[in-house]
């Protein structure tokens, strides 16, 4: 229970920062996973990043794309898959989230001992790993090697610079 009301109200904290932006939380996490991606992402990939259903990624794709921060692309591989890009506007609309994000969670954080921090974290890559696993079907067999070096470089970004710019983390 702690996990939820934690996460919950951390996106809700950051959700009232961010609320002169004009976008909503389900918004700016949808900008910020777009603006973080390797490669564009299809609607279903991104739906599926955000953990919300097919349906409900199509209405807030339509509302983006209307405030102008998403273009839809079609697929050079796959004419049924439209592909999600930022705009300019979109990606201006990221650089001022991620630089309230950063200011936030250095403040959020700033009273945690950079060592517990490292621990908690080592702890919820694990955990993530674990459900990742379970939702992929496999048994929730992860090794503390195999999330190390992440849950590692993951704290020390956290702790040290506060720099991972991921506004939903």
């Amino acid at each position: 229970m702690a996990l939820h009301s934690t996460a919950r109200a951390w996106r809700q904290a950051l959700d009232r920062r961010l609320k002169d932006l004009g976008v909503g939380q389900a918004g700016w996490m949808a900008i910020a996973t777009i603006a973080k991606a390797d490669k564009p992402m299809s609607q279903t990939e991104l739906a599926q990043s955000l953990n919300v259903e097919d349906p409900t990624m199509v209405s807030m794709i339509d509302r983006l794309a209307k405030a102008g921060f998403i273009v839809r692309v079609p697929s050079e591989t796959d004419r049924r898959v439209k592909l999600i890009e930022l705009t300019e506007t979109g990606m201006q609309l990221y650089g001022k989230v991620k630089t309230e994000a950063d200011a936030f969670r250095a403040e959020f954080l700033a009273q945690i001992d950079p060592q517990k921090l490292l621990a908690a974290t080592e702890v919820l890559e694990t955990l993530q790993a674990s459900a990742d696993s379970l939702a992929a079907g496999s048994p929730a067999a992860v090794s503390p090697a195999a999330v190390s070096s992440a849950a590692v470089s993951s704290a020390a970004v956290s702790s040290a610079a506060v720099s991972s710019g991921d506004p939903s983390s």
